[in-house]
């Protein structure tokens, strides 16, 4: 069987059992927006500005699929 490169999904697992295990921050930069919504915190970078999502735009952003 050929190798298979891991998928996004199960990168951002591995760096979340990382984070967890090594009680550490890891900082993951993406436009995919299923990717960044499986992440404890999100930060949105628009007109030269960095700034939290609220829990509530999280919350209600939702993944398609």
């Amino acid at each position: 069987m050929p190798f298979r490169p891991p998928d996004g999904k199960h990168i951002i697992e591995l760096l979340s059992s990382l984070s967890r295990d090594r009680n550490t921050t890891i900082l993951v930069v993406t436009h995919d927006r299923s990717l960044a919504n499986k992440t404890d915190r999100r930060f949105r970078l628009q007109q030269g500005r960095c700034a939290e999502e609220a829990a509530r735009t999280r919350a209600t952003a939702g993944v398609a699929g």
